[in-house]
């Protein structure tokens, strides 16, 4: 009887520990990450941006999800503008992918974008999509912007790599979560390639609730 109750008990302790664990899937990788965040496109015919934050091992990643047309990716290069008015590049992306229309994207970060992301909030997160032949020569290029509305994103960070406390990140540390599957609203075929830069409406705020 003793023994039946302790494999129950195990078993309940990892249905337990596997329920709501939040993993973010791209090509051949997985890794631990917070809840999905929708960040609103600035523009009339943009999808939504879907932004995550990620572990890789002692590495911390942002990760990128947004609506895809013609097989377009991200590009090399992410901008994150925070409410205190840092500029943070994420370049030199650690995985790529597209699958069921959408575009995925994995950025490394650095303890230092992790601390100034911890002590503000995102603001803005602006960001290319490529389309590329099969021999990687590029067929065309449109920039976005997609903005933060209502998420304290650096709560957000603080929880996950911080473990709400100041000081050392703990990369190596994965917390239970739950799976996210957000789709970005679709975006426009006609539009992805027309030559024109999203706007960015300036001057809009972010209220919380």
């Amino acid at each position: 009887m003793r023994k039946y109750l302790i494999t129950l008990w195990l078993a309940l302790f990892i249905v337990l520990s596997l329920k709501g664990q939040n993993l973010f899937f791209i090509g051949e990788n997985s890794f631990p990450c917070t809840e999905k965040i929708a960040l609103q496109s600035n523009a009339e015919d943009g999808s939504d941006l879907i932004v995550l934050f990620a572990k890789d091992g002692k590495t911390g990643l942002l990760g990128v999800i947004t609506e895809s047309s013609f097989g377009s990716q991200f590009s090399d290069k992410v901008i994150i503008y925070l409410e205190d008015g840092k500029v943070l590049t994420c370049t030199k992306k650690r995985a790529s992918d597209l699958v069921d229309n959408l575009a995925k994207a994995a950025f490394p970060l650095t303890s230092d974008q992790l601390e100034k992301m911890k002590n503000s909030n995102i603001h803005t997160v602006r960001y290319s999509l490529e389309l590329n032949t099969l021999e990687g020569l590029l067929l065309g290029e449109r920039s976005w912007t997609a903005s933060n509305r209502r998420t304290q994103t650096n709560s957000l960070i603080a929880r996950f790599f911080y473990d709400g406390k100041p000081g050392e990140t703990i990369l190596n540390k994965e917390e239970p979560t739950k799976i996210v599957e957000d789709k970005p609203r679709e975006l426009d075929r006609n539009h992805l390639f027309s030559g024109q830069e999203s706007s960015t409406r300036a001057g809009d705020g972010i209220s919380f609730s």
